[in-house]
């Protein structure tokens, strides 16, 4: 919802009835994720 929907975390916070905490949680966990997987597969960031 975020990147897609362009939604801010307040409101997807209110539309999945958690924490602004949690979905920032969240997006950070999922870009840590992508960042492995792609390194993994050989592309790098520049990080």
């Amino acid at each position: 919802m975020f990147y897609f929907n362009q939604k801010k975390i307040k409101e997807i916070a209110k539309i999945m009835k958690v924490s602004e905490g949690k979905v920032k949680i969240s997006l950070y966990r999922t870009r840590k994720y992508i960042k492995k997987i792609l390194k993994e597969r050989g592309y790098d960031y520049g990080k």
